[in-house]
């Protein structure tokens, strides 16, 4: 009844329309960000690396040789769904060596990726607060703007979490919807490996309705093709991923692992400044273990899909270092499950606070009151915080390859620092350069790959 008598209420359907118009706007600043980035800066060390030794090379012999060498030969900055996506879209194009073409993949996933969060929003199944939590993610903005496989997962990985959302909707009916959310977390594994751990947790919360809705058994006999594909799919990319990890094979680096570390990593995604993120990740680390305890004692916890599911993820992770004495994700290798942890904790301190606000009859009120100006605060803060932050000339982690491009043209003994990948990149780029603008303006017919 309340909210029907707010929809009749002209204010409030004005605010509406200038909330959803603000969110366009934000959500374009947030895509012309890393559209720029992509267009005008310098390749990278693992761009370069990828390019040269995958995806060129399945450019100019597409064969099922070619795509076994790329499986048994690839190290872990070859993330499959983005070398394949380079090769269809220079290869499509014919241009070789164009730092946006390149990245264009990633572009669009990113611009798919703040798309789906505004289409949520407006359509009033996310909050101001969990749209800003996911499109001012600046970290995610850096990835989105690079030909790398994290920005692709993190899109891919929000994708499968609005499909389950459609599913449990539907009352777990939609036997399809759950298939397809299925089917695309194993996709976000063949654009970023490291997804494997989201799938295992998401798995988790997925078997448990079915099981607890008695629908497991007509789910299995009634879909066992596609899940035969979705195994098999599953197990060569689960064996890839151990492969290319292994004992000297670089996929993480962390010394070691623990909840508060992967929290304020997650913080640092969205915030910045050491002392703010080290208090906002204690409070949220304190807030989110309260809010599990009292859920727990209210019998309320198993409601929180998400929740539990980003709860298995922490769990595994720290314990991923406890058994394999490899140390944790971090920074880049957390970064595809953002949409899982960003919606998960929400939920979690969501349902305590509306159950609070049920018990307490008295301060449904002033507790909501606070909510709306706590919300409107954050999001701004967020907001300022991500225009600060934004440089469409570097990236936090590859600041130092940016320079190369300028460093090539500008100083032609810069050749002899050997075997760098963006450095050889650049070397060829200038010779692709030379010889189809050559052929071009003699009227030949432009030559669309360099001469061996």
């Amino acid at each position: 009844m309340k909210k029907g008598i707010q929809m009749e209420n002209p204010g409030f359907e004005t605010f509406r329309k200038v909330k959803i118009q603000a969110a366009v706007i934000t959500s374009l600043l947030a895509a012309a960000v890393f559209t720029i980035r992509a267009a005008i800066t310098g390749i990278t060390y693992d761009e370069a690396f990828t390019y040269l030794a995958y995806a060129r090379p399945l450019m100019d012999s597409p064969t099922i040789s070619m795509l076994g060498s790329i499986f048994w030969g690839s190290v872990a900055n070859n993330h499959w769904l983005n070398t394949f996506l380079i090769a269809l879209v220079c290869g499509t194009l014919k241009i070789q060596y164009s730092e946006f073409l390149i990245r264009l993949p990633s572009v669009i996933m990113g611009c798919a990726y703040l798309g789906l969060v505004l289409w949520e929003f407006c359509k009033g199944r996310f909050t101001g607060i969990q749209y800003a939590v996911l499109t001012f993610c600046y970290y995610a903005a850096e990835f989105f703007g690079l030909a790398r496989g994290y920005g692709m997962a993190t899109m891919l990985v929000l994708g499968g979490i609005l499909l389950y959302n459609r599913w449990k909707m539907g009352k777990y009916e939609k036997h399809y919807l759950l298939l397809l959310s299925v089917g695309v977390f194993i996709l976000s594994a063949y654009a970023n490996s490291v997804t494997l751990a989201i799938c295992f947790c998401m798995g988790i919360v997925m078997a448990e309705h079915l099981i607890l809705e008695r629908k497991l058994i007509p789910f299995i006999r009634k879909c066992w093709p596609v899940l035969i594909v979705y195994a098999g799919a599953g197990l060569v990319i689960v064996k890839y991923h151990f492969r290319v990890s292994g004992e000297g094979m670089p996929l993480w680096a962390s010394s070691g692992s623990s909840i508060y570390g992967i929290m304020a990593e997650y913080v640092s995604m969205l915030l910045y400044g050491d002392g703010v993120i080290r208090l906002v990740s204690f409070l949220l680390l304190v807030l989110t273990a309260a809010a599990v305890v009292y859920l727990a004692v209210r019998k309320k916890l198993l409601e929180c899909d998400l929740g539990i599911a980003c709860l298995v993820y922490f769990l595994f992770l720290v314990s991923m270092d406890v058994v394999f004495k490899r140390g944790g994700f971090y920074g880049r290798t957390l970064l595809p499950a953002y949409p899982l942890v960003a919606l998960g904790i929400y939920e979690l301190l969501g349902a305590a606070v509306r159950d609070l606000q049920e018990k307490i009859h008295g301060l449904n009120r002033k507790m909501h009151f606070a909510g709306k100006i706590f919300g409107i605060l954050f999001v701004l803060t967020l907001f300022f915080m991500y225009v600060g932050k934004i440089n469409l000339l570097r990236t936090r982690d590859w600041y130092d390859d940016y320079n190369i491009k300028v460093d090539f043209y500008c100083n032609p003994d810069f050749s002899s620092e050997g075997d760098h990948a963006s450095v050889i990149f650049y070397r060829e780029k200038k010779e692709w350069d030379k010889e189809n603008l050559f052929r071009e303006y003699l009227g030949e017919e432009k030559n669309s790959y360099m001469l061996e």
